[in-house]
């Protein structure tokens, strides 16, 4: 584009211009949302920080029979060091956003259409989602937003949860959403008064209880294959 031209006319240009603009949006439509200071990165490719401060980096793996979930810890201190800044970072631009002087006159009103008034953001499920939250979308009506139904699929994973298989009922009683797995007194509960984390930040949660549940699971069979192999080699006798 020269000096004084608004608009691109030799064709090469204009070649150049369209890939450069389809390779920024494809890039731009890979990355998770940069508002999340705990979970950074890519939609298959990304590190989250939990409660504690502790990091993990989840890999989405395409295989032929399926998705697979790949999760390990982050003990590189360059890594911590590059994620706590990039956090930083964006809870003072989070913060930022809420700091108004008083006599400001750009600062934010109260509307009088607040977001509560607003019936929640829902859909079907699509192809890809996770399946517990699927079965409970289905199952819930749609006046609970997707945000919740994701935050209720997070919160089933500690009871046990992590197929649709397992699932054996969710719904609504009063304020409550109750959810009951297949294994008898697996039932947990989610108050819909309480505001949800994105739909997209519960599933990354969902993916790593996934990924722990998985691993746990592996050491106890390992662990209970070593000890049928003790027993059936019986007890050593000594000379």
């Amino acid at each position: 584009m020269k000096r004084g031209q608004d608009h691109i006319t030799s064709p090469t240009e204009q070649d150049g211009y369209i890939k450069d603009m389809a390779s920024a949006y494809f890039t731009a439509t890979q990355e998770r949302s940069y508002d999340s200071p705990n979970i950074i990165g890519k939609h298959d490719h990304y590190f989250m920080r939990d409660r504690d401060g502790n990091r993990a980096e989840i890999t989405t793996l395409h295989t032929t029979i399926g998705i697979d979930h790949d999760m390990k810890d982050v003990i590189d201190p360059t890594e911590i060091q590059r994620l706590e800044d990039t956090r930083n970072l964006r809870l003072e631009r989070e913060a930022a956003r809420k700091d108004f002087h008083p006599d400001d006159p750009a600062q934010l009103q109260d509307s009088p259409h607040p977001l509560s008034d607003r019936r929640p953001s829902s859909s079907f499920p699509t192809p890809g989602d996770d399946p517990v939250y699927a079965a409970m979308r289905l199952r819930l009506p749609h006046d609970v937003s997707d945000d919740k139904v994701a935050q209720m699929a997070v919160e089933a994973r500690h009871i046990g949860i992590h197929h649709e298989r397992q699932l054996a009922d969710v719904d609504i009683e009063g304020r409550q959403i109750v959810c009951t797995g297949v294994r008898p007194g697996t039932e947990i509960t989610l108050s819909m008064d309480t505001a949800a984390p994105p739909k997209d930040e519960s599933m990354a949660l969902a993916q790593g209880l996934d990924q722990q549940a998985f691993q746990q699971a592996q050491a106890r069979e390992m662990q209970q294959a070593q000890q049928m192999a003790m027993q059936q080699s019986g007890p050593v006798m000594s000379l």
